[in-house]
């Protein structure tokens, strides 16, 4: 569901503005060049209209038009905490170099950070989504994890209202954590980030590799 750029196309407004001048008048240099001096500020004024309407869109806001967006869909910019980082470390499993974020030189070890306008905008995507589930069935669920992290997931039954969750074996532990995360706002405390109804509980989230065949799963 990646948002789709805004489309506006402005066209050449003193073309425009001499196509509309009588036949007569459109050899005449003077009236030509006071005209465009006229319609010449209106195309600015045009260019710079069109160009705080494309990056207001989902697809190129940023900064603060980003959060506006998300506070008009119900999604507030979450804050990661770099204790809870998996950092890269290059002999150890899931934690990759296309798997794990690398400190570099200055940069904070600890103490909390706004996500940045990457992250969040993923998070709007699946915010909307999120506002049109109906039923938290298990293809809605699985639909919302695609907008959200860009993965496929499937989801076992162990228990009454207990399920496990199934991530592909390289997905990354931020997104792996993000599974089980906890959400709070106006409406409810303690709510799942997934879309799971009310009573649902993960008893835990596993990479494909680490399950076993049981006839028990559904």
């Amino acid at each position: 569901m990646a948002f789709e750029e805004i489309e506006i196309t402005a066209g050449n407004s003193i073309e425009r503005a001499i196509q509309r001048i009588l036949i007569q008048f459109r050899k005449s240099p003077v009236l030509i060049d006071l005209l465009a001096a006229f319609v010449n500020e209106v195309q600015v004024l045009l260019d710079a209209t069109i160009q705080v309407i494309k990056m207001r869109g989902p697809a190129n806001a940023a900064g603060e038009q980003l959060d506006g967006i998300g506070r008009i869909v119900g999604q507030l910019r979450t804050v990661i905490n770099f204790d809870t980082i998996a950092w890269f470390i290059p002999d150890r499993l899931y934690q990759g170099s296309d798997q794990a974020p690398a400190w570099v030189k200055n940069a904070p070890l600890a103490n909390n950070v706004e996500a940045d306008d990457a992250w969040f905008r993923q998070l709007i995507e699946a915010k909307v989504s999120r506002n049109f589930i109906r039923w938290a069935s298990v293809p809605e669920i699985q639909q919302f994890c695609q907008y959200a992290f860009g993965i496929d997931v499937s989801i076992r039954r162990i228990d009454h209202m207990t399920i496990q969750i199934i991530i592909p074996d390289d997905t990354g532990l931020n997104t792996m954590n993000a599974m089980n995360q906890f959400v709070s706002n106006d409406l409810a405390e303690s709510t799942y980030l997934l879309p799971f109804a009310a009573g649902v509980y993960v008893s835990s989230v596993l990479r494909l590799s680490e399950t076993i065949d049981d006839s028990s799963g559904s």
